[in-house]
């Protein structure tokens, strides 16, 4: 479904970690070390839990931030473990380096990009568990 709505699919190893992967440096060791494709740290959890239950699973994701990207500090300390913005930590955290601020546009459109890739993936698959409403 994907390739016939053209929408560009990478297959290859998916590292997982509990860790984030904060800058360049640390992203490339990881790839010379594990030959991934790519770096997960949500959708290993939610398989072992589908697992556990004898429920099928995919995962479907999207990139925000490249091999060349280094987060700013304030977002990933602006987020709680859930991915959910902590605004008075993430604005703290811009206060004390503002600098990050500069980082912030770029970050909003490779997330806005891996956003309307997934829209794009539930548009071509829309009988698979992943399409819900929220995701239309």
């Amino acid at each position: 479904a994907c390739a016939q709505a053209d929408i560009a699919l990478v297959d290859g190893r998916l590292l997982t970690t509990r860790q984030t992967l904060l800058n360049a440096g640390i992203k490339y060791l990881a790839h010379t070390q594990s030959q991934a494709v790519a770096v997960d740290q949500e959708s290993s959890a939610i398989a072992d839990v589908a697992a556990a239950h004898g429920l099928p699973f995919l995962a479907v994701r999207a990139i925000v931030d490249d091999a060349e990207a280094s987060l700013p500090l304030a977002v990933i300390d602006g987020v709680d473990a859930y991915g959910r913005p902590k605004a008075a930590a993430m604005i703290g955290g811009l206060l004390k380096a503002p600098w990050q601020i500069m980082k912030l546009p770029g970050l909003a459109s490779s997330f806005a990009a891996a956003e309307r890739s997934l829209r794009a993936v539930c548009a071509a698959a829309p009988d698979f568990a992943f399409a819900t409403e929220s995701a239309r």
